[in-house]
């Protein structure tokens, strides 16, 4: 995702622990789920910004955060309702599939706007 969040003048970074997290789990749902949430990190940013994937082992979690606009009440309370978009083009079925996959491996599953600004994606994990 790194090209495509360059292409848009987004910044992609990420802290993660450096020894390893061990989860089992479907590789390419969770590669499909984050695809999902930074696409839509991007959109809702609309200009430059920056993204930050945070891997958190003490507390079984990952974090999308995004320097974007934050989420609107009344949008927030429709996010994963499937078909709902508040894109002009969208289609309402990224994050519908999104919490799908979270619920498949068991982990929970969160997307709210955050103190400073922008919105976080909150996975978290059940070991």
């Amino acid at each position: 995702m790194q090209p495509y969040c360059l292409n848009h003048e987004v910044a992609l970074s990420l802290d993660v622990p450096a020894l390893p997290y061990l989860l089992e789990m479907d590789a390419a749902q969770i590669e499909q789920m984050l695809v999902n949430v930074i696409k839509n990190a991007v959109e809702a940013i609309a200009g430059s910004g920056e993204i930050v994937i945070t891997l958190d082992p003490s507390k079984n979690q990952l974090r999308v955060e995004d320097s974007g606009k934050g989420i609107l009440p009344e949008v927030q309370k429709k996010l994963f309702t499937p078909f709902y978009s508040s894109k002009k083009n969208g289609q309402g079925i990224g994050l519908t599939l999104t919490r799908e996959i979270a619920h498949q491996h068991g982990f929970g599953i969160s997307l709210n706007n955050r103190p400073q600004g922008g919105a976080m994606f909150e996975l978290t994990f059940k070991k």
